[in-house]
């Protein structure tokens, strides 16, 4: 299946990531697409991120603001028009039920026509744990916003019952069903990575960083998309798989 971007044109897509960065790896391409064809894309971001780095040098509360900035600079590039941020603890993060009303309420509220998410089908020691918590609770709390006596302090607040009719799961674990070709968003995907840097800056040197933007400079022929596809699949293609409305909580 493919996506049809136009239908959400005018509409409010709702994206849940653990961290800053998270979904501009795993969805990039498709947030920019959705955003090129007039769609509102609102990020919901649950943990600080305090814990992501090496430097000791930098202070918790220092990291924090550097990926907050980083993220405006990528929602600038992607076309994302807002990040909310939960602020729950980095590494901490559970599927509780406070987690899902937060959630639910966001649905009841912003009224998403399609949500993104982590696939949380991965066995538990090879998902990271924010990753999979997030997931969980976004499933559950779509599952939960149609039905007035789940949060009832929500509806009597006014907010009313909503389901968004499907989420699309990145990081897929098996069964993909959902494609998003990188494309002519190749640059832009790279431009919104790089400006983590907080978060490439350990997984890159500096030699390493300079041989990506040169890389990024060459035209994308067959020999260069043939690379990519080799050490970077999220760089080509973006894979997901289809949650419908009435698919889960059976």
């Amino acid at each position: 299946m493919f996506i049809n971007y136009k239908k959400y044109s005018g509409k409010t897509v709702l994206v849940v990531t653990a961290h800053t960065d998270d979904a501009d790896y795993n969805c990039g391409a498709a947030v920019a697409r959705l955003s090129d064809a007039g769609a509102r894309v609102v990020y919901v971001v649950c943990t600080k991120g305090e814990k992501g780095t090496m430097d000791r040098a930098l202070s918790a509360d220092e990291l924090v603001r550097t990926r907050r900035d980083e993220q405006d600079a990528a929602n600038r590039i992607l076309g994302v028009s807002e990040t909310i941020h939960f602020d729950y603890p980095d590494g901490e993060l559970k599927a509780d039920f406070e987690l899902q009303g937060r959630l639910t309420a966001l649905i009841r509220e912003l009224r998403p026509e399609l949500m993104l998410a982590f696939d949380p089908e991965w066995p538990e020691h090879r998902q990271h744990p924010d990753h999979r918590a997030c997931a969980v609770a976004a499933i559950r709390a779509n599952s939960f916003s149609p039905l007035f006596q789940y949060f009832p302090e929500q509806v009597a607040g006014g907010a009313e019952p909503f389901q968004c009719p499907l989420i699309l799961l990145f990081d897929v674990f098996r069964n993909p069903d959902t494609f998003v070709p990188v494309g002519s968003m190749f640059r832009r995907k790279c431009d919104a990575m790089l400006a983590h840097e907080s978060q490439i800056a350990h997984l890159l040197n500096d030699d390493r960083k300079k041989m990506l933007e040169t890389f990024m400079k060459i035209p994308f022929d067959a020999a260069k998309q043939l690379l990519i596809g080799a050490f970077a699949p999220a760089f080509i293609v973006e894979i997901f798989r289809a949650l419908r409305a009435g698919d889960t909580l059976r």
